[in-house]
């Protein structure tokens, strides 16, 4: 815990920080951008000059709220401050509502400022990369104050950074933001309860730890996602409970315990306090959101993930991937791109993509590697082998053991991570004990995302794979030990280095067979292909995606090959780890195994996640639809109007929600997860509001024509009506017929005006 911070750690940060540059960098040290600025060229009126500009099919369709949210409100907030004013109040979305309350923004986050000194398009990047190098950096300080040697927590770091969670949640920078933290918040816990223990019942004061502990929470607050501040609190609160359950059973007294236990709870207290100017308007905007008792449990827990999704936590993309446009042809052995699915059709799923499940890439992104779920089980199996020689040797020689070298058992970490990645897999799979959350927890009920526990699951399966790499990088010898009966428990079949020898012979030899096999059919593919087919004949979401047998099998020809692959080199790893292998003297004498653990881990990590965020063309931001161009010449004249779009269901939405703001037009609709309930009980009595579900004030849908002549409407100041339908309502006319039609509303109402009298109606 006390490890002075040397050479060594400066490169293991170093090293933290260059993977994700890897995984980014065509969008920070290269010309491209993070924002997915081609998604917006699927509807109009940009869709028309889609071909003038070379855009062709979004490269991720799935990942548009980086560019409909988010870019939004970090224009808005540059806009603000360069204008000299506090972004109270967003006028163009809604009809106005409130905006430093939100939250989402992140605009009170420290680490904000990139974006208020960059380049927006550059700035997402870079704020990536370091939130990214964060998480790796807090996870190693973690394991390192648990006892992790530097192995153990730069394989902790790699794991919790370059996991699918975080690779999938680019497009949410806030969730990244506020996700990083909980690693050193746990660090706090476990320093303060760590040193009581240290004391025995003796009191002392931990208030330095306390204070940077709050600290670190309320910058955790103030990145503005509650959903995840929610998790970092119950996830505090488990380890906090555990750590002291502990520690009361070590010293048998519930002095120090409470005393412990009420410091954290000052901590958290203080860390709200000093999160609160963003904490306390976001309770009392989320409050009064429409989410608010509008759906039931049962909504809640079809929204967790199915069972079928257990596969892709090994073959993450074994369901498809919105950034997978193309096929293995394993006839013609070359890549070709996804058709039409076997009913003739686009795919509804995922056009032009292959993603075949209900549930998307983003919402099921839980892959941590292969290597790392060996190494938890390392870790779980040797806690388990300790408890059992413990017992055997009635606890006489693992209390003589030094703090590097005590067992498993000793470390409740293992436990604890082991039972909170249990917990988070049957929260995320949406079993009946997720109804303890939902009806126990207040606000728990609007969150509509059972399946975002991947969140603990991800940093537990990196604590636990951390803990088995240090303990197998611990290889003391029988000869090195005291006495006959720790020799004998080292050389128990039940002891962890014979189980990773097992296990390591199975993964290396079962990886070696599935690689044979995945080489047999590139070379005979066809009797493959008529097993395939039958699969696809058995599944209709996978009818949703692939024409036939043969696409099916040739998208995920490439995927199993590398869970093979990757399957057979973390069985090396574990078969080696018990060679005298060394490198040379020059390069460090190290172990062969620990940094080939370290290579395999971040090639699987980088391989799994590369290619799935954006790299686009800056300059396609500056696009202005000749639309646009007309509706800023009617603002000279009349700059309090507003905009809504007709649409005809199954269409691209027509100047979709949010994009007006890009050139501060004012619009009726909007896109966002929080909407006030009482604006959007206003729009459902104009039409009715189906698209709450996916968070968005809905434009008016065909053939709803009696909607546009609402008097509601006339009252919002809707002066423009943007469709590529036809209006034939007395009270519009058409007034701009090019990519798109504009229909004038001549019945608008004033934004304001005076009436003789008024009448209740």
């Amino acid at each position: 815990m006390r490890a002075r911070i040397n050479r060594q750690d400066i490169l293991v940060a170093l090293l933290l920080f260059i993977l994700p540059l890897l995984l980014f960098g065509p969008v920070t040290l290269g010309s491209r951008t993070l924002l997915p600025l081609d998604n917006l060229f699927v509807g109009e009126p940009w869709a028309s000059s889609a071909d003038e500009l070379s855009v062709g099919r979004p490269h991720n369709a799935l990942l548009s709220d980086l560019i409909l949210e988010n870019y939004v409100w970090k224009r808005f907030i540059t806009q603000s401050i360069q204008a000299r004013s506090i972004p109270l109040w967003d006028p163009y979305l809604f009809a106005g509502h409130p905006f430093l309350a939100n939250g989402q923004h992140s605009a009170l986050y420290p680490l904000s400022l990139i974006f208020y000194v960059m380049a927006l398009t550059k700035a997402y990047g870079w704020f990536t990369v370091i939130q990214f190098w964060l998480a790796g950096l807090f996870t190693y300080i973690f394991l390192r104050v648990l006892g992790a040697n530097r192995l153990g927590g730069l394989v902790g770091g790699i794991t919790f950074q370059l996991s699918g969670f975080f690779v999938v949640s680019v497009v949410f920078t806030m969730i990244i933001a506020a996700a990083v933290w909980l690693p050193l918040v746990l660090t706090m816990i476990e320093i303060v309860i760590r040193k009581q223990e240290q004391k025995g019942p003796v009191a002392y004061s931990p208030v330095p730890y306390i204070v940077l502990g709050a600290f670190v929470l309320g910058i955790q607050i103030l990145a503005g996602h509650v959903e995840i501040t929610y998790y970092v609190l119950l996830v505090s609160a488990f380890y906090a409970l555990c750590r002291l359950i502990v520690l009361q059973r070590r010293q048998r007294v519930w002095g120090p315990t409470l005393r412990m236990g009420g410091w954290l709870v000052v901590m958290v207290l203080l860390g709200l306090g000093l999160g609160a100017i963003q904490f306390v308007p976001l309770y009392e905007v989320a409050s009064r959101n429409f989410r608010v008792g509008s759906v039931t449990y049962a909504d809640v827990a079809g929204w967790a993930l199915p069972s079928r999704r257990i596969i892709s936590f090994l073959v993450p993309d074994f369901f498809g991937n919105p950034s997978h446009h193309t096929y293995f042809d394993l006839i013609a052995r070359r890549w070709l791109p996804v058709g039409l699915n076997a009913y003739g059709q686009v795919n509804p799923l995922c056009p032009y993509c292959t993603g075949w499940d209900t549930k998307t890439s983003v919402e099921a992104g839980a892959y941590v590697g292969i290597l790392p779920l060996l190494l938890a089980v390392m870790a779980v199996w040797g806690w388990a082998a300790d408890v059992i020689a413990d017992k055997r040797n009635k606890g006489s020689n693992s209390a003589m053991l030094s703090s590097p070298d005590r067992p498993l058992h000793r470390m409740p970490q293992v436990w604890i991570f082991a039972l909170l990645a249990v917990l988070s897999l049957l929260f995320a799979f949406g079993t009946p004990l997720y109804a303890l959350l939902y009806h126990g927890l207040p606000f728990w009920n609007q969150l509509h995302s059972p399946f975002r526990w991947v969140y603990p699951f991800t940093l537990s399966i990196a604590v636990l794979a951390g803990l088995g790499a240090t303990y197998l990088a611990r290889r003391v010898s029988p000869r090195d030990r005291a006495d006959a009966e720790a020799k004998q428990a080292s050389a128990s079949r039940y002891s962890l280095y014979s189980f990773s020898r097992y296990v390591g012979w199975l993964a290396f030899w079962g990886g070696l067979a599935g690689v044979i096999v995945m080489l047999v059919i590139l070379i005979l593919p066809a009797p493959f292909i008529r097993l395939a087919q039958l699969v696809v004949d058995g599944s209709e979401l996978a009818q949703h995606a692939f024409a036939d047998g043969g696409q099916f099998l040739g998208y995920q020809w490439p995927n199993f090959f590398k869970f093979f692959l990757f399957t057979m080199a973390s069985g090396a790893v574990l078969r080696i780890c018990r060679c005298p292998i060394y490198l040379p003297r020059r390069l460090g004498g190290l172990a062969v195994w620990k940094p080939l653990a370290v290579v395999v881990i971040a090639l699987d990590l980088l391989a799994a996640g590369y290619g799935f965020n954006p790299a686009a063309d800056p300059s396609l931001l500056d696009f202005r639809p000749p639309v646009v161009e007309w509706l800023l010449e009617r603002q000279v004249e009349d700059p309090h109007f507003r905009i809504a779009s007709f649409n005809a269901p199954g269409e691209p939405r027509t100047f979709i929600a949010n994009t007006g703001t890009y050139w501060n037009l004012e619009d009726v609709r909007g896109y966002d997860s929080i909407i006030p309930a009482q604006y959007a009980r206003y729009m459902g009595l104009i039409q009715e509001q189906g698209d709450l579900l996916y968070n968005r004030i809905a434009p008016i849908y065909a053939p709803g024509y009696h909607a546009l002549d609402s008097a509601l409407l006339d009252l919002l100041g809707v002066r423009y009506v943007l469709t590529t339908q036809e209006i034939p309502n007395d009270s519009y006319r058409l007034v701009y017929d090019e990519e798109v039609r504009v229909y004038e509303n001549l019945d608008v109402l004033p934004r304001a005006f005076v009436v003789p009298c008024a009448e209740t109606v």
